[in-house]
């Protein structure tokens, strides 16, 4: 074991401790750790999705997967919130196609998630290159980390909770996106959230009886001339600790927090390694999906609603490879434009800094 390795399992162990219970075998558990650890050491990520195909041989014919009211395509933290509110409807029959597995047991624990965005539990995506970012990167690109798990990117990612400024949204009501200010999304950002905190937060900005577990991870290190506050709050611009998705030392993420308690639902099927390649679209709705599960081609039709909730990068090209996007772009791979949109373009995504401060 390498040092580095040993020195942060030590640190997840103390970690964990109290959550893996009194009677439970530690010697079980840090051999699982080093086990997930060392298979991310090795992990090279895939440049296609063959594994989902097969040899091909059933692509001229699907098998029927059936009819529902609602087909959700991917399970992250937009598509698990419906899948779980949907189904509440004990009318409304749901399927979940998500190209993930189960989420890892390694999930469970936040301080893994740089091992988790290296392991077969990401998508592998890489940016194009870049002319003002990445400049000391290997021809200006970088990785673009994407969960490919039940509970989507929150099964993989840091766990920090943090909201967009309040401008962003209000900006999006602006252009004529009705229900979108910040005013009237902070209800549901109070109704997701369970807030458990041991300094002061505004009250006004968050919510006590969700499913989301939001606790506070660590110190922030320096003040910087500024009081320490709450990011979340009125005031966004301060010095806080950081909130984190965490329940009682448990990632609180989408598969913990809304699908792993339903899952039961009679209504519900999940479809798991399964990958959406194409909507079936008649006339100008969508009446249901095409997708494959090892190897074998399915079809699922819908009588209410396909939801596309498979992420930035899959959600689009799901929607291009079904004939929705630009023109130009669909007739290179000889897709037939059904709407011509530019679906697809002028993606772009924050800027972050991180630093370490001593004192």
């Amino acid at each position: 074991m390498r040092y580095l390795d040993g020195i942060r399992l030590l640190c997840i162990a103390i970690f964990i401790s109290e959550t893996a219970g009194e009677n439970a075998d530690f010697e079980r558990f840090a051999s699982e750790v080093l086990s997930f650890i060392n298979e991310t050491t090795t992990y090279v990520p895939r440049s296609n999705n063959d594994e989902f195909f097969g040899n091909g041989s059933n692509s001229d014919s699907a098998l029927d997967h059936g009819t529902y009211d609602f087909i959700i395509v991917g399970s992250g933290s937009a598509g698990g919130v419906l899948v779980n509110r949907l189904t509440e409807v004990e009318n409304f029959t749901v399927l979940l196609v998500e190209a993930g597995s189960e989420d890892p047991f390694a999930s469970k624990v936040l301080g893994l998630y740089t091992y988790l965005m290296q392991s077969s539990y990401d998508w592998g995506y890489y940016t194009s290159a870049q002319k003002f970012a990445f400049l000391a990167n290997t021809d200006r690109k970088s990785k673009y980390y994407r969960g490919k798990a039940l509970g989507g990117s929150s099964t993989i990612n840091g766990g920090g909770n943090t909201r967009g400024s309040t401008t962003d949204y209000d900006k999006w009501a602006e252009l004529g996106n009705d229900g979108w200010s910040f005013e009237e999304c902070l209800p549901y950002f109070k109704k997701m959230e369970k807030a458990d905190f041991s300094v002061d937060i505004d009250d006004e900005f968050h919510g006590f009886d969700g499913p989301v577990h939001t606790e506070e991870l660590l110190n922030a290190f320096i003040e910087l001339g500024k009081t320490e506050g709450d990011y979340n709050g009125e005031d966004q611009f301060v010095v806080s600790r950081l909130q984190s998705l965490l329940d009682y030392n448990t990632r609180s993420g989408t598969a913990h927090s809304y699908l792993r308690p339903i899952l039961n639902r009679t209504n519900l099927v999940v479809s798991l390694e399964s990958l959406a390649t194409k909507i079936i679209i008649s006339g100008n709705a969508a009446t249901g999906i095409e997708f494959w599960k090892n190897g074998t081609k399915y079809t699922a039709s819908v009588t209410k609603e396909v939801i596309l909730s498979a992420g930035v990068i899959n959600s689009p090209q799901l929607l291009m490879l079904s004939g929705i996007g630009p023109k130009e772009e669909l007739d290179k791979h000889g897709i037939e434009t059904i709407v011509d949109l530019p679906v697809g373009q002028y993606f772009s995504d924050q800027t972050a800094f991180q630093g370490m401060f001593y004192r």
